[in-house]
């Protein structure tokens, strides 16, 4: 047994010793003069008071007379001042022995860990992100400035107290558990997607979201949060929302005052070339052309208007949608046109993906109604298909029809951006504008490409 504690203190990597009430080491394992630099004899001959810095004398001799009280030292942190006048972080575990009057103890270099310590202070504060840790108990043991900030509190006024402190009275009951499910968990974020609410001193609630993540350390485990004041984002949301349901209102109100004026003029237009076609010569019956012709194309814009007005709020919801039943949808609105133009379309087993079906077929319709509108002198070919890359789908309609030069490319997504004269093609220069909003409500993005062989993809 005598062998076995003697090469167990020898060996120990921490720093084991044997002292006396009087202030004198009276055994050091090899691990003081590693860690101090100083000799087993330099540091048995001084007392040992003499190597600790002065600004913790006072709480050292403190906690030796406890020890010769007989009160154990459960963990107390002291500087040890090293051969080369460096100090070192000491953290000590004690225990007297009252029979004997010695000290048995055990200390550990912590210096490494204080400055990381202080490092990771040094960057938490240096966040514009409210930062705060919580230990097991959920208790607070860390914020940074931005956090008192949001908060309304101190840095000692939140120190030691539950977290609960920061979260509305209606969830705290239910908050321990949530933290409990957590702890086994890596980093994830909360309150995506639904309302999270935090509490500020005085009692108001805002939005937030916040991001979690574990920390392990030989201290214990403990949870950083990093929290966001959705407050300004949440506000221009409802603002957002108000303008859409405005711009809606407007659209609809407005396609309807304005065509119904339209369709007068173009119904007593027709009117006049039906009942006075006898007493018109043939400019006045082309004016008249270019008048119904007119309103026809203003009636167009303002249904194209109304159109990518209604994607930004039509989309209520997003459901599994099959893009082949999209697309059916789509060439049975243009067969007609399809017949006409003589398109051979190729369509590859397309996905079922979550989207609005309404929107989503639109989509289609618009594309390949290009594709046809732009065709060449050669035979349409139309392509549609469908790769999955990277847990996404990239769908590609490809034609041989005139293209687009480079320089045109971003801007046909512009809405009332027409690239030809209206005598050439005809349109609004709204569909492509439809086409890129509906994508993007979706979470996607939608460009142009040369397709091999001529056209565009």
């Amino acid at each position: 047994m005598t062998y076995d504690f003697e090469r167990f203190f020898d060996d120990s990597l921490d720093m084991l010793c044997i002292a006396g009430t009087d202030g004198y080491f009276k055994r050091l394992n090899p691990s003081f003069e590693r860690i101090l630099g100083w000799s087993t004899e330099e540091l048995l001959e001084r007392p040992f008071v003499d190597f600790i810095h002065p600004e913790d004398m006072e709480a050292t001799i403190r906690e030796v007379g406890r020890l010769a009280e007989g009160l154990p030292t459960i963990s107390f942190e002291n500087r040890y001042r090293c051969a080369d006048g460096t100090y070192r972080h000491l953290r000590w575990t004690a225990h007297p022995d009252p029979e004997t009057g010695l000290l048995y103890a055990l200390a550990r270099d912590d210096t490494g860990l204080l400055a990381a310590r202080d490092r990771f202070r040094i960057a938490l504060e240096a966040s514009p992100t409210a930062m705060i840790m919580v230990d097991d108990d959920g208790r607070i043991v860390m914020v940074n400035h931005a956090a008192e900030g949001l908060f309304g509190y101190e840095n000692d006024d939140l120190v030691g107290e539950r977290v609960e402190v920061l979260v509305p009275e209606s969830y705290r009951e239910g908050h321990p558990a949530l933290r409990a499910g957590f702890a086994g968990e890596g980093a994830r974020p909360m309150g995506v997607g639904r309302d999270l609410m935090a509490r500020r001193n005085g009692g108001a609630e805002f939005p937030v979201e916040i991001g979690l993540n574990p920390i392990r350390t030989a201290e214990g485990s403990f949870v950083l949060a990093a929290v966001v004041d959705l407050t300004e984002r949440v506000r221009a949301a409802r603002e957002l929302e108000r303008s859409n349901r405005e711009l809606e209102h407007f659209a609809s109100v407005a396609s309807h005052d304005l065509q119904e004026p339209l369709r007068m003029v173009a119904g007593y237009m027709r009117l006049l070339d039906q009942r006075h076609a006898g007493e018109l010569d043939a400019s006045a019956r082309e004016y008249i052309r270019y008048a119904v012709e007119g309103t026809a194309r203003m009636q167009a814009l303002i249904e194209g208007l109304l159109t990518y007005a209604r994607v930004q709020r039509g989309q209520t919801g997003l459901e599994p949608t099959s893009l082949d039943d999209a697309v059916e949808w789509a060439v049975s609105n243009l067969q007609a046109a399809v017949d006409e133009s003589g398109a051979a379309l190729a369509i590859d087993p397309l996905p079922v993906v979550d989207g609005d079906a309404t929107q989503l077929g639109q989509l289609f319709q618009n594309l390949i109604g290009n594709a046809i509108k732009f065709r060449s002198d050669d035979p349409l070919q139309l392509e549609i298909s469908a790769v999955e890359q990277d847990g996404e789908w990239l769908l590609a309609v490809a034609d041989n029809g005139i293209g687009i030069d480079d320089e045109s490319r971003e801007r046909v997504f512009e809405i009332f951006q027409r690239l030809h004269d209206r005598a050439e093609y005809e349109g609004t220069g709204i569909g492509l504008a439809v086409c890129r909003r509906i994508v993007e409500r979706h979470g996607g993005r939608i460009w142009l490409e040369t397709a091999p062989g001529g056209g565009t993809k």
